[in-house]
């Protein structure tokens, strides 16, 4: 979240050239980070190139063959460790399919939407690391496994075989049973739904702007529901966004008139951190005029105002829906063992009981932490 050093940004009392110059500093370390964060995230994606081209083995001519279905955190780093640990041999091939051919650096998406870093810098290529590292990968969606042939089926009927398969099939979006999410919100759940969140903003301000003045206006209300890191730092993105980048465009709009609301669930938000840190963020958010409206639940979206558990309606045409992921839903169609809400059953070894040569890892796996619980999904 791009909080200020040493306090709000909305400060007063230096003169305007000391004002700039502290925003100059903010923005150099701001930008700094970003660079040194896309830096780490190349030189994990590359890789020193294996075989040449044209010496190697096609994946299935290899005698063991070791299948990763994702191309995520967790797929990638199986598939590049799997190949480091067997550099010297010749006798295992290495698959991973994926549906997107991108690795998307999680932590910096949000930063799309205040146009803080380029898409680019996000998302990096698959191929050519994982070729060049000395897997081969392909671009699909998965679409069942024959766990007796031991065969993957991806689209098209495409079969890919394997001797030992790794399912890193990741998480995806939960909606909790709300009415109206899935249609009213957009939801934060990739690089796509980023850019919409930014163009939608961009959009409202354009509507405004021959609108009939009525305050508050929904159209410039914006309501992130979900308090933990990815809701926080999206509703500072859309603060960002809207003072930094659309004000100078939209005069005649009192930015002041712009509402930004983030609920959450819970008693406070980022629950995940130092109670001293979600103080300073809670303060932070002040700060900026965001409303933080916590230990309520969103009962119902609608297309122009949320409910609230508490009886509170907000009237709102704009809602970010960022409170919580689930494992795959495709692994509900695969005949795994499953818990009730953390993904596939797997030892302290990841392997997936009574699936012979069947792992998995990443958010679609419920990880034994040694006290009855599953580990919880982190990057």
């Amino acid at each position: 979240m791009r909080f200020a050093a040493g306090g709000s940004r909305f400060e007063a009392g230096g003169s305007e050239t000391g004002g700039s110059l502290n925003q100059l500093a903010r923005t150099s370390l701001v930008v700094g980070g970003m660079f040194a964060a896309v830096s780490i995230l190349r030189r994990a994606l590359k890789a020193r190139t294996r075989y040449p081209p044209w010496e190697k083995s096609p994946y299935g001519e290899f005698p063991h063959k070791v299948l990763i279905v994702g191309g995520g955190f967790a797929g990638y780093m199986a598939a590049k460790t799997l190949c480091d640990l067997t550099e010297d041999r010749d006798d295992v091939g290495v698959l991973v399919i994926s549906r997107e051919n991108y690795f998307a650096f999680w932590p910096m998406v949000p930063g799309i939407i205040g146009s803080e870093v380029n898409i680019g810098n996000v998302a990096q290529p698959l191929r050519r690391p994982l070729i060049e590292a000395g897997a081969s990968f392909r671009r699909t969606e998965l679409k069942g496994v024959d766990f007796e042939r031991k065969i993957v089926i991806a689209d098209g009927g495409k079969e890919f075989p394997y001797d030992h398969l790794i399912l890193a099939l990741g998480s995806q979006l939960n909606f909790f049973g709300v009415p109206g999410v899935e249609e009213h919100s957009l939801a934060l759940g990739g690089l796509a739904d980023a850019l919409r969140i930014h163009n939608r903003v961009i959009e409202r301000f354009e509507q405004a702007t021959l609108g009939s003045g009525e305050l508050p206006d929904p159209r410039l209300t914006f309501v992130v529901i979900g308090g933990g890191a990815t809701g926080v730092e999206t509703a500072a993105e859309i603060h960002a966004l809207v003072n930094e980048a659309l004000t100078p465009d939209f005069p005649n709009i009192d930015v002041n008139k712009v509402r930004i609301f983030v609920i959450e669930a819970g008693q406070d938000i980022l629950g995940e951190l130092d109670p001293a840190l979600r103080r300073a963020a809670s303060m932070e958010l002040a700060a900026r005029g965001i409303k933080v409206i916590t230990g309520v639940r969103a009962t119902e979206v609608m297309a122009d105002r949320v409910k609230l558990d508490d009886g509170r309606e907000i009237r709102i045409e704009n809602v970010v829906w960022t409170a919580g992921i689930r494992p795959n839903a495709k692994l509900e169609d695969l005949d795994l063992p499953l818990t009730e809400r953390d993904g596939m059953v797997v030892d302290r070894h990841l392997r997936v009981p009574d699936r012979p040569g069947v792992w998995a890892i990443g958010d679609s796996a419920a990880i034994p932490q040694g006290d009855e619980r599953s580990a919880p999904p982190t990057a």
